[in-house]
């Protein structure tokens, strides 16, 4: 069975999705149709295209979504998702606010 992702706001149906591990990976999946997700030791993203053609970021962490965000260019969704996959890879959230003081697990 292939992965899905259920619930998405502002989608219509269940979506199919890739695990990625970079933002060009990312990019080329979202560029299909196919959502894209990973997750980590810290936390979690996930990346798809909205029914308003927008594409849509969001990232959990502590099982909170930290960030909604919606973006119109692929270059801009590359950049988030690089930036966060960082952050759920190594636990640097200092430029989250509400996650800056925050013990780790």
């Amino acid at each position: 069975m292939k992965s899905q992702l259920r619930g998405l706001p502002d989608t219509r149906r269940v979506r199919r999705c890739e695990f990625i591990t970079s933002g060009a990976a990312a990019v080329r999946w979202v560029r299909q149709g196919i959502a894209a997700t990973a997750a980590n030791d810290y936390g979690a993203i996930n990346i798809w295209d909205d029914k308003y053609g927008k594409y849509r970021c969001e990232s959990m962490t502590y099982g909170v979504t930290v960030e909604s965000k919606s973006f119109t260019r692929l270059v801009d969704v590359r950049r988030w998702a690089t930036d966060w996959l960082h952050k759920i890879s190594t636990g640097d959230f200092e430029q989250v606010p509400y996650l800056v003081g925050k013990e780790k697990p």
